[in-house]
C-alpha cells in the first residue's frame, strides 16, 4: 500500500520561520486538505506551535473543524465571499469571519446574522487584480455604505489577495499601492477598517512590506513555494512504495503507452505502483505574466525531452530514472545494473498538494 509520509519536526521547523519572517500575526490557511498534509492535522499543529487564527475556502470545512480541533477562541476565516444563502447560515452559525466581497454577499449574511440573531464578523474583500471575489478599488462609496448599513455584521478588518506574488514584485508591488489607497479613502471617511492585510505565502517570502497586520500561509508551511528568499524552509512530504515485479527487456523493446521509451541496451525494469491517479507525473501550473514566460512554459517540455530529463524514484536509498510514460496506477523504473528486489523500498519526492488524498497520510 502506498504511503504519504510527513515529518512533524520539518513542519515544525517551517511554521518557526514563517513566524519569525511575518513578525506579526499568522492566519494558518487550511485549505485543500490543509496543502494536502491532512487539514485537522496541519490546524493541530499549528495550535501547539501558539497560532490560533485559520482560514478556509470550502464553508464544508467549517463544521468538521469546529467539532475536531477548533474550539470558540480560536478565530476561523472564511476566504471567499459567498451570496448564497445556506452558506451564509453556515457562517454565521459557527461563528466564524466572513468575506463579504460584494453588495450582495453583504445583505444575504446580514439576513443570515438577523435571522440566527447574532452580529456576525466579517472583513471587507478587495479586487485588486485577481478578479474573482472583492470590491473594486474604486467603489469606495459602496464599500462605505456596505460598512454603515448592515447592523448584523461587525466589520473587522480588510484585505486583498495577489495575482502574481510568485514571479512578478512589481505587479505586487503596484497592487498593494492600490489597497492601500482604497484602505486610506475609507479611513479618511471615518470608517474603522480594523486589521489591514494582503500577503499570502508567496508575497511574504517574496516581496517586502507586504506584512502588514497579518499574513495567510499555507503553502509556505510544506516547504514548496516558488521563493527568492533564503528561508531555510524544508520540503514536506514523501509517498513510500514498493517495487512489486521486476521485468527483464530486450533492446529495442519499447516501454509503456506509445512507447516513447526504447531501450537501447538490455534492460532491467522495476514495476511500482504509484501513477497518475496517486499524482506522479504532475507538476503544479506556474503563473503567466508575460510572453516571454509564455514561450519558455510552451518549450519547457521540448527542453526537457532534449535533456533526457526524466522523473526519478529512491529505491533502497538509491537514484533510480521513471521510463516511458507513467500510467493511472503503475510506473516502470529502470534498475539496470542496480541490486533490486520485490517487496525493496521506494521513495518518490511529491508535493502533499499533488497527492491523491486517498492515499494514507503517516506522521512522524
Amino acid at each position: 500500500m502506498n504511503e504519504y509520509v510527513i515529518k512533524k519536526e520539518d513542519l515544525k521547523h517551517n511554521i518557526e520561520l514563517i513566524k519569525q519572517k511575518a513578525g506579526n500575526e499568522v492566519i494558518g490557511v487550511l485549505k485543500a486538505d490543509g496543502y494536502g498534509l491532512g487539514r485537522d492535522f496541519l490546524a493541530e499543529i499549528l495550535k501547539e506551535e501558539g497560532i490560533n487564527s485559520f482560514a478556509v475556502a470550502d464553508v464544508e470545512d467549517i463544521e468538521p473543524l469546529r467539532e475536531n480541533v477548533l474550539d470558540e477562541s480560536d478565530s476561523l476565516l472564511v476566504m471567499r465571499s459567498t451570496s448564497l444563502e445556506s452558506e451564509a447560515e453556515i457562517i454565521a452559525d459557527n461563528n466564524c469571519i466572513a468575506t463579504v466581497g460584494s453588495k450582495e454577499s453583504a445583505q444575504v449574511l446580514n439576513n443570515a446574522a438577523k435571522k440566527l440573531g447574532k452580529v456576525v464578523k466579517a472583513n471587507i474583500k478587495i479586487d485588486t487584480g485577481l478578479s474573482r471575489f472583492g470590491f473594486l478599488p474604486e467603489e469606495v462609496d459602496a464599500i462605505e455604505k456596505v460598512y454603515r448599513e448592515y447592523e448584523n455584521l461587525d466589520f473587522i478588518g480588510i484585505y486583498t489577495h495577489f495575482s502574481s506574488a510568485f514571479t512578478n514584485e512589481e505587479l505586487t508591488k503596484k497592487q498593494l499601492s492600490r489597497f492601500l489607497y482604497t484602505v486610506e479613502q475609507l479611513q479618511i471617511k471615518g470608517i474603522d477598517v480594523g486589521k489591514v492585510y494582503a500577503a499570502s505565502s508567496p508575497a511574504l517570502l517574496n516581496v517586502s512590506g507586504t506584512e502588514l497586520d497579518a499574513v495567510r500561509i499555507g503553502s509556505a508551511f510544506t516547504g514548496r513555494v516558488i521563493t527568492k528568499s533564503h528561508l531555510d524552509l524544508r520540503k514536506i512530504g514523501v509517498l513510500r512504495s514498493q517495487v512489486i515485479e521486476i521485468k527483464k527487456i530486450k533492446k529495442g523493446a519499447t516501454v509503456g503507452y506509445s512507447g516513447d521509451f526504447t531501450a537501447k541496451r538490455d534492460t532491467v525494469l522495476a514495476i511500482v505502483p504509484v501513477g497518475h491517479t496517486d499524482g506522479l507525473g504532475f507538476e503544479k501550473a506556474q503563473e503567466i505574466n508575460s510572453l516571454s514566460q509564455l514561450i519558455r512554459r510552451m518549450l519547457s517540455p521540448l527542453k526537457r525531452y532534449l535533456k533526457k530529463e526524466r522523473i526519478t524514484v529512491k529505491i533502497n536509498g538509491k537514484t533510480a530514472r521513471v521510463v516511458g510514460a507513467v500510467g493511472l496506477t503503475n510506473c516502470t523504473v529502470d534498475i539496470t545494473g542496480m541490486d533490486v528486489k520485490v517487496g525493496d523500498k521506494v521513495e518518490i519526492d511529491l508535493s502533499p498538494v499533488a497527492v491523491s488524498p486517498k492515499v494514507k497520510r503517516i506522521y512522524e
